[in-house]
């Protein structure tokens, strides 16, 4: 089991295949296994439609420039994390031990033992415009403003980039690039097929294996801080 885990912390601190495939099936399940996030998609669509349905090419243009603006918001966010882990960097392993005890903190998160709906914020639309230009500054405001789903999701990858960057700068950012890419792509596949993503959460078998799913990888995200932790003190 400690090998297991030595694998996923050596492999998720150094550059390589292994790492950058991680952080885009990370930003993946961000997505995929939130079920609050997934069915808010189709409404986000349909209110930049004017609260109306689109067709599947308007709902792709406008889910597609909804992702564009996200993917650029969290690439602003992974350079700004990138560059503070490694100024930090330059201070000691006390920097890296914070980072170890934050992803404990993010998989407890993860794993509902502190409830989302009392430790986050709510985003609410409202004062943006529909249309082609709104879709794309709603990506943007969507980006800063996460809502309690995305940010279980965005904040242990906040810390492994900021642990990476410690190093370097451009490992860091390439682990939050790929976090967004990941992450972007399945937006704009759920906002593009919204009457899909309604079928698949009526489902009864999602209602049981996502929440459990999310919590394994809570548990696993306690455990590489654990490991992270041990090896440093």
């Amino acid at each position: 089991m400690m090998d297991f885990f030595n694998l996923l912390n050596t492999g998720m601190s150094q550059p390589g295949l292994f790492a950058f495939a991680a952080a885009l099936l990370w930003g993946i399940l961000s997505v995929i296994i939130s079920p609050c996030h997934l069915g808010s998609l189709p409404l986000i669509i349909a209110y930049i439609n004017n609260r109306e349905k689109p067709d599947t090419k308007t709902a792709f243009t406008l889910s597609l420039l909804f992702g564009l603006g996200l993917l650029i918001m969290l690439a602003v966010i992974g350079i700004i994390t990138s560059m503070t882990g490694r100024i930090m960097g330059d201070i000691g392993d006390g920097v890296l031990i914070g980072v170890a005890i934050f992803l404990i903190i993010c998989g407890i998160w993860l794993m509902d033992f502190i409830p989302l709906s009392k430790t986050s914020f709510s985003f609410t639309p409202k004062r943006i415009k529909a249309g082609k230009f709104g879709s794309f500054i709603l990506g943007l405001v969507y980006g800063i403003a996460l809502g309690p789903c995305s940010f279980a999701f965005m904040a242990p990858m906040l810390g492994f980039v900021f642990s990476a960057s410690a190093s370097t700068i451009t490992f860091g950012f390439s682990l939050m690039l790929f976090y967004a890419v990941g992450h972007t792509a399945v937006i704009i596949a759920a906002g593009t097929f919204g009457d899909a993503v309604n079928n698949l959460l009526q489902k009864k078998w999602t209602d049981k294996a996502l929440p459990v799913f999310k919590k394994i990888c809570g548990i696993a995200v306690v455990a590489v801080g654990i490991y992270q932790l041990i090896d440093l003190i």
